[in-house]
């Protein structure tokens, strides 16, 4: 790779990286043991099924198919509140160099329930893999005395939803070099 394309690839990478913003849910999506263990870093590098949670476009690096489920008891010892999160995720590689992935995540508490479903897809160009996930979030909470009297609930229901779409980019430096 010549020294001028390198350059224009790291300003770019410098751009984009500015550019970033996190944006999360008050419950984070962040699933899998291994990922969790790494503090954050399983972002740079996303090789497993849980990367449809951390960094899509890791996906494409998959050469087999692979299922992930885990389960988590939050914050145990505080008596009756049985806080909770299950995860399920399933990736396929597709003929050449891609990927597609499907997660499902549900958090539970004896008020609230929360779903989230993802269907992602990932790519390799050359060096740079390139990822998209497509995400439904499904909210419930449970009627109570607190929401019989909250006009919010009165207004809008115990029933919430929403989507959206995370892109991610994966640049494998041995790859590049």
């Amino acid at each position: 790779i010549r020294f001028q394309t390198f350059l224009h690839l790291l300003f770019v990478s410098l751009i984009l990286g500015l550019l970033a913003t996190p944006v999360e849910a008050a419950f984070l999506d962040r699933v899998g043991t291994r990922p969790l263990g790494m503090g954050g870093a399983f972002v740079a590098v996303a090789d497993g099924t849980c990367a449809t949670m951390w960094n899509p476009a890791g996906l494409a690096q998959m050469k087999q198919t692979e299922i992930v489920a885990d389960y988590t008891a939050l914050y145990t010892g505080l008596g009756e509140d049985r806080l909770g999160r299950a995860y399920i995720g399933y990736m396929f590689p597709l003929r050449g160099s891609g990927a597609l992935g499907i997660n499902y995540i549900r958090f539970q508490s004896p008020l609230y329930r929360e779903n989230t479903i993802a269907l992602s897809y990932s790519r390799r160009l050359r060096f740079l893999y390139l990822g998209l996930n497509a995400k439904g979030l499904f909210a419930n909470f449970v009627e109570n005395e607190y929401t019989k009297i909250d006009p919010l609930f009165h207004n809008n229901g115990l029933m919430a939803k929403g989507f959206c779409i995370d892109l991610g980019l994966l640049l494998i430096a041995r790859d590049a070099f």
